[in-house]
């Protein structure tokens, strides 16, 4: 009879738990033409109903094996260089009492001002000279003080390491370094790293609806609104009304707070402000926000009121990436504050993940929430996180006390047998 009581204690524990660790949402990926790795870009919708850390995301094929993913973002601006690999031919390794040195070949015949050479991590310290020739009889010092040292990478096993120098058109180059230890670093490829362009990592955007202007002493006031929450960190002004301005803006947003005699009110809360000005972009990098309403009140002193034309939030970009096969299907599902960030081997793996990973689109959101009543605006026992705990600390008291008898009707038992 105990053991079944336990069972049937433990089987609650087991459902609440399974209850308390579901999914709100979910979201189909689109059909997936060949294998590899890919980013699912993470949309204002699906972030707007996500945990702030992410930490709550799961990726599911149709069996429901859970895959492994990254996260990744957008950079806020990158070079773009091509890099030139130079063929390396002549190596050799140094000892304590030598230096080891190697010979690459400048084919393409341009000068050049810098050279990169990539190396496993590592962190002596030694000192290198780089000399040129046309021969390989005869070679001319171009630089000989150059300082290796601190050369690994916390995100990978290999290290770029970057040498600049005077403008020079050799045909052949050597790079010796003076080993003052016995074993010479592990040099793998080194090649010219042309100047590149300056661009700027891609946003997720969207449109707010501008659903009010009100004009009142001096003061503009608008309200911003979404048809539903979503999340961004850039907000981005466009008016008219003047050629030149320059007006102050504040930011508010609206949230239920308890006041002092503990009753619920609405309050107008400032979280940023801005200058708008005909000479800026007019952009503001407020923070990770989910909302789906917020109010900007803008100060015209004793000019005309401007119009606010258009406003948009955005963020750069944020993905998975996960190793998907062609012709299954996944799903995507998301929004439980108690979910912890999984643990995946493929973190250790990151550097060696393809950059030119294809990219793959979430198909709208589902609700898996159940259908709540109008006029009943409580949480319901398996929606009320905080009362399924309390409950499972209960049971667990109960499982304590029930095992304590256990054991005393045990010995019990034994002195009476006795």
């Amino acid at each position: 009879m105990m053991k079944i009581k336990i069972s049937f204690l433990l089987s609650i524990i087991w459902s609440l738990t399974i209850q308390a660790q579901g999914f709100n949402y979910e979201a189909d990926l689109s059909p997936i033409v060949s294998s590899g790795y890919y980013k699912i870009e993470l949309t204002p919708e699906v972030l707007g109903k996500t945990n702030s850390n992410l930490s709550d995301l799961r990726i599911y094929d149709l069996t429901g094996i859970e895959q492994p993913y990254l996260i990744d973002q957008e950079s806020s601006s990158a070079t773009i260089g091509a890099f030139e690999e130079y063929e390396i031919i002549e190596r050799v390794e140094g000892t304590s009492d030598s230096s080891s040195f190697l010979i690459f070949v400048n084919s393409s015949g341009k000068p050049i001002d810098n050279l990169s050479f990539v190396v496993q991590n590592t962190a002596v310290r030694k000192t290198a000279i780089l000399s040129g020739s046309n021969d390989r009889k005869n070679w001319y010092v171009i630089r000989n003080n150059y300082f290796l040292k601190s050369m690994h990478n916390s995100n990978g096993t290999t290290f770029t390491k970057r040498l600049d120098f005077p403008l020079s058109d050799y045909s052949f180059f050597k790079l010796e370094v003076k080993d003052n230890v016995k074993e010479p670093i592990n040099m793998l490829k080194i090649g010219y790293q042309q100047n590149g362009k300056r661009i700027s990592g891609l946003t997720s955007s969207f449109d707010f609806l501008i659903e009010s202007q009100k004009e009142s002493e001096n003061v503009s006031f608008i309200k911003l609104t979404l048809p539903e929450t979503k999340y961004f960190e850039i907000l981005n002004f466009q008016l008219s009304g003047a050629e030149f301005y320059s007006r102050s803006a504040r930011i508010y947003i609206k949230e239920i707070i308890e006041n002092r005699k503990q009753e619920k009110e609405l309050v107008k809360r400032q979280i940023s402000s801005i200058t708008l000005n005909s000479n800026s972009r007019n952009s503001l990098n407020i923070g990770a926000l989910k909302l789906q309403e917020i109010f900007v009140e803008i100060d015209n002193q004793d000019n005309r009121p401007l119009t606010v034309e258009k406003v948009s939030g955005s963020f750069l970009s944020k993905y998975l990436v996960a190793d998907l096969k062609a012709g299954e299907s996944y799903k995507l599902k998301f929004g439980n504050a108690e979910r912890a960030a999984p643990n995946y081997d493929l973190a250790y793996f990151k550097n060696q993940i393809p950059d030119d990973t294809k990219k793959v689109k979430l198909q709208g959101i589902r609700s898996l929430m159940s259908e709540k009543s109008s006029a009943t605006p409580e949480l319901s026992l398996f929606e009320n996180v905080y009362l399924i705990w309390s409950i499972i600390g209960i049971v667990g008291i109960l499982l304590g006390f029930m095992s304590i008898k256990m054991i005393r009707e045990l010995g019990s038992k034994t002195e009476s047998d006795n």
